[in-house]
């Protein structure tokens, strides 16, 4: 069972994680926005 602080610690790093994985998947719709709707 982990510590309340390596939680504390895993939630910090996670964030940054989360927003990296965030920033992927925008620019992922917005490339099969592209696709499936050619100019």
């Amino acid at each position: 069972m982990q510590s309340q602080g390596d939680n504390a610690g895993a939630g910090a790093g996670g964030f940054e994680v989360d927003g990296r994985a965030l920033a992927l998947r925008r620019a992922l719709a917005a490339t099969m926005r592209d696709l499936l709707a050619p100019d």
